[in-house]
């Protein structure tokens, strides 16, 4: 990467209008916030590929955990574990193996170099 540095001496081949630009505005110097934007923007492409959405739930008295990948819109994979009966397995159970199957899912695509991951249960955090 190349860093510029404000310089008061002036090469002598250029013109004189060249001369008095270069001494109002000075070298262009790379902007930190460009790159982050750029990372950003990188990264916002990333996630409108490919998504994974993921749920754990209690249904009917059955514990189980569902993650689906998205590509473009159409989906891809899907994950599913069923935990077991209500009276045995917790539905914070199910919330922790929802985020594992999400990361496997992740995992699967082996070229993925960065992952988000959400979740809306904090005591599964």
């Amino acid at each position: 990467m190349n860093y510029y540095t404000r310089s008061k001496s002036i090469p002598t081949n250029r013109k004189k209008s060249d001369q008095s630009e270069l001494n109002q505005n000075g070298p262009q110097v790379p902007n930190m916030n460009t790159r982050k934007q750029k990372h950003r923007e990188k990264i916002k492409k990333l996630t409108q590929e490919t998504k994974v959405f993921s749920n754990g739930s209690c249904i009917k008295g059955k514990v189980g955990a569902v993650a689906v990948m998205f590509k473009q819109g159409v989906e891809r994979q899907v994950l599913r574990k069923h935990v077991g009966d209500e009276s045995q397995h917790t539905i914070y159970e199910a919330e922790v193996i929802r985020l594992t199957l999400a990361a496997e899912l992740i995992e699967r695509e082996g070229f993925i170099k960065a992952a988000i991951i959400r979740a809306d249960n904090q005591a599964a955090i």
